[in-house]
């Protein structure tokens, strides 16, 4: 992946003020980067800016929408920023990563690789990983997914680009 690639970080959702505000969808865990004069591209190509957010009730307002009027063709728009932005405006912990870096990652158990990392859904307050099955293991299941929690990741190691899991081919088998 280069760093200039779109990453989805938000959905526009409904209007909810006469001024043009907006609820914001997060398709991202890091709400410190809609913050004001921050810019993010429509799936249009258009660049838009915050003029502020308000995280406690996701509520967004961007400069030159001023009413419902003018912002009510921001409904359902996917926010994209790049992966460098990211990088720049995001701070990790240790032990996080971020899920374009996991996208294509080996999937080893106990030495065997159970397939790569296809894409990271969330699903209620859990993070999966979408396993594309790996060629060895295809008469089971094509795919199959991966909570990302402790009892099935051990670790992923993004120098050799491996989610080391544990329990895992136990969820393959039962897919």
């Amino acid at each position: 992946m280069k760093n200039h690639e779109k990453v989805l970080v938000a959905i526009i959702g409904k209007s909810v003020a006469l001024r043009g505000e907006h609820k914001l969808h997060l398709k991202c865990d890091f709400p410190e980067q809609f913050k004001p004069n921050a810019t993010f591209e429509l799936e249009s190509g258009e660049v838009i800016e915050i003029e502020r957010y308000l995280p406690q009730r996701s509520i967004v307002k961007f400069k030159n929408f001023n009413n419902k009027n003018d912002s009510k063709r921001l409904i359902n728009q996917a926010l994209f920023t790049t992966i460098d932005k990211t990088r720049q405006s995001c701070n990790l912990k240790k032990g996080e990563y971020f899920w374009f870096d996991m996208i294509g990652a080996l999937v080893v158990e106990n030495e065997k690789v159970l397939g790569t990392v296809k894409e990271i859904e969330r699903i209620a307050q859990y993070d999966y990983l979408v396993v594309k099955t790996d060629e060895a293991f295809r008469d089971i299941s094509k795919e199959f997914y991966i909570p990302y929690i402790k009892e099935y990741i051990i670790k992923f190691d993004k120098l050799s680009n491996q989610v080391f899991t544990k329990n895992s081919f136990e969820l393959l088998k039962a897919s």
